[in-house]
């Protein structure tokens, strides 16, 4: 499959923003997936590094689902999702039961 550099480009600049709330049921789920005996996140308490990633999830119509298993983008493009960004206030990791 060629890649459409153009169309790649055409991406270059654009962001999406959204708020989650750091519950402590995803690191639970996330620990207990890889066999790991972690402690129940306590409010306030910091997630552990790259488990961001449990939050900030799509919510997209199963109808809005494209062939990849990402939302679509527009008409018959789907999401090539290569690099996401996660700003914190003044870098800090996020907090179970905060918003981020």
């Amino acid at each position: 499959m060629a890649l459409d550099m153009a169309a790649l480009r055409s991406w270059i600049g654009r962001s999406e923003t959204r708020v989650d709330v750091a519950a402590a049921v995803p690191p639970r789920a996330l620990a207990a997936t890889l066999d790991r005996d972690d402690p129940p996140q306590q409010p306030g308490e910091a997630i552990p590094p790259c488990w961001h990633w449990l939050y900030f999830l799509p919510l997209t119509r199963q109808s809005q689902i494209g062939a990849d298993g990402h939302p679509q983008r527009g008409p018959g493009r789907d999401q090539n999702r290569c690099h996401d960004h996660l700003h914190h206030p003044n870098l800090r990791p996020g907090r179970s039961g905060r918003p981020a």
